[in-house]
């Protein structure tokens, strides 16, 4: 198996994770090449990052939507941000916990797609 990964260096950025990193890069394996992201985060943002890459574009594009339309809230790969007040909704720890702060049935990753 060979991983390669374009841009900065994964190793030097491994050491200094203060915000959300992405590195792309490809992997060959079995015969074939394919396209990887590997994304770090802070502990406190995982479960929105989680959310924000285990779904369709289609299905975080309507998540935020309905975030923003009906909750006036700002759902990112990062936080929850309440609009009127600029302020944190709440910490998340699990995805369970965005859908429940925004008053939605939790959708496990398998059923993200549209």
């Amino acid at each position: 198996m060979h991983v390669y990964v374009f841009g900065r260096s994964f190793s030097d950025s491994l050491a200094s994770v203060a915000r959300h990193s992405i590195f792309n890069g490809l992997i060959f394996w079995a015969g074939y090449y394919r396209r990887i992201d590997i994304v770090i985060v802070p502990w406190c943002q995982w479960a929105f990052a989680v959310l924000g890459w285990s779904g369709t574009r289609l299905f975080v594009r309507d998540m935020r939507r309905f975030a923003h339309d009906h909750r006036r809230v700002h759902l990112s790969q990062t936080a929850m941000i309440d609009e009127t007040t600029g302020l944190l909704v709440r910490p998340c720890d699990t995805e369970e916990e965005i859908f429940e702060a925004l008053d939605m049935k939790y959708i496990p990753p398998e059923g993200r797609h549209c």
